[in-house]
């Protein structure tokens, strides 16, 4: 048995929000390793940084033009923000940041800052697929 939950859902918000994302990641035609992986890379797994946690803003969506994270009232609608922008936004060819559709492709317009997000984020859903 892995310690997923220990290590990596301090707060318990994958046990909690695992059916729901599983559900919308359907819905949407996306990944659910990739959007685990996202989230867990953008919020340090729910157990580091508590602006996420307290925003329910586990995809680290800013508001236009700031570095300002949006607020969600629940984990469910911020984690249906995160899976809609990235669908309509980065993944979907018509959208406005698509550059292609693998790690590689979106991370340089998802987090510009970071030259190694694809990697943290591939790491991320590596931990996802040993969870057992």
């Amino acid at each position: 048995m892995s310690n997923f939950d220990e290590k990596h859902d301090p707060e318990g918000i994958y046990e909690r929000n695992a059916e729901f994302i599983w559900d919308l990641c359907k819905e949407l035609n996306i990944n659910e390793i990739f959007v685990c992986g996202l989230m867990g890379n953008e919020s340090g797994w729910g157990g580091n940084v508590e602006e996420q946690i307290q925003k329910h803003n586990y995809g680290s969506i800013m508001i236009q033009d700031t570095q300002i994270l949006k607020t969600y009232e629940t984990d469910e609608e911020g984690i249906r923000a995160c899976v809609d922008l990235l669908y309509r936004c980065y993944i979907n060819p018509e959208g406005k940041y698509y550059k292609g559709g693998t790690l590689i492709d979106i991370g340089p317009v998802y987090c510009p800052p970071d030259p190694n997000w694809a990697k943290k984020v591939y790491h991320c859903m590596e931990e996802v697929m040993l969870f057992r």
